[in-house]
């Protein structure tokens, strides 16, 4: 990248309902806007391809350390994505059809020249869930799987366990079984659609009460790491 101020879009859920005191894309954008690179606003939906060129619907953004107005946008336009240097994938799971097309969309101002974070070939392969469990040891014991034997297995062996969806996010689908088991069998036919489908399974980390990550401090701009031991918080 040259020295050059920047021109940076962001792919994301709608900014008017996102949490300001721990949004690590709120952060992000501080820091772009703070290095006087200009921001553009975009949603998943306003992708688009034209004549083999990525479009978007796009809006210029400004991003603000204040808890009860933190954005403004611009009125949207039509532009080609090569337009921008950097585009931040920053949409939040499910990983469903619209999201993986999405990114195919973002794949076509790639290969124009524009820099993609991640990168399309990552997202695309990369699940994120199953990506963390190339480092074991950085993580809560886990299984995956679809069979309702393996998965009890796994309860009898830990007691307290957190059974989740793979392509989930921020609690969706997320439950907490204890060492009775409680409803045990109704959570693994439901989340595996009666053995279709691999799910993951974490002995719980009582921790997690104390959050997944260190303190955030919006005012600070302070976006905080990601502690892999706490995988099992429902996410």
């Amino acid at each position: 990248m040259s020295q050059r101020a920047l021109k940076v879009g962001v792919v994301m859920d709608t900014i008017a309902n996102i949490t300001y005191k721990k949004d690590t894309t709120l952060a992000m954008l501080w820091a772009a806007q703070e290095r006087g690179w200009s921001l553009y606003y975009l949603e998943q939906e306003d992708l688009f391809l034209h004549n083999g060129r990525a479009w978007g619907r796009m809006c210029e953004l400004e991003a603000f350390r204040d808890p009860e107005h933190w954005y403004a946008l611009g009125e949207p336009e039509s532009r080609p994505l090569a337009e921008l240097d950097v585009i931040l994938m920053r949409k939040d799971p499910p990983v469903d059809s619209h999201f993986l097309n999405a990114v195919h969309l973002l794949g076509f101002a790639e290969r124009e020249g524009v820099l993609v974070v991640n990168p399309t070939r990552a997202l695309l392969e990369c699940n994120e869930k199953l990506f963390a469990q190339q480092f074991p040891q950085c993580c809560t014991p886990t299984l995956v799987s679809c069979s309702d034997k393996v998965l009890r297995a796994f309860h009898a062996e830990h007691g307290d366990v957190i059974y989740k969806p793979l392509d989930g996010m921020g609690g969706t689908g997320v439950f907490h079984v204890r060492p009775e088991g409680r409803n045990l069998g109704a959570i693994i036919e439901m989340l595996t659609e009666r053995g279709k489908r691999q799910i993951m399974a974490q002995r719980y980390i009582p921790e997690i009460t104390d959050g997944d990550r260190p303190p955030f401090s919006a005012d600070r701009g302070g976006a905080g790491t990601l502690w892999l031991g706490t995988l099992a918080d429902g996410r």
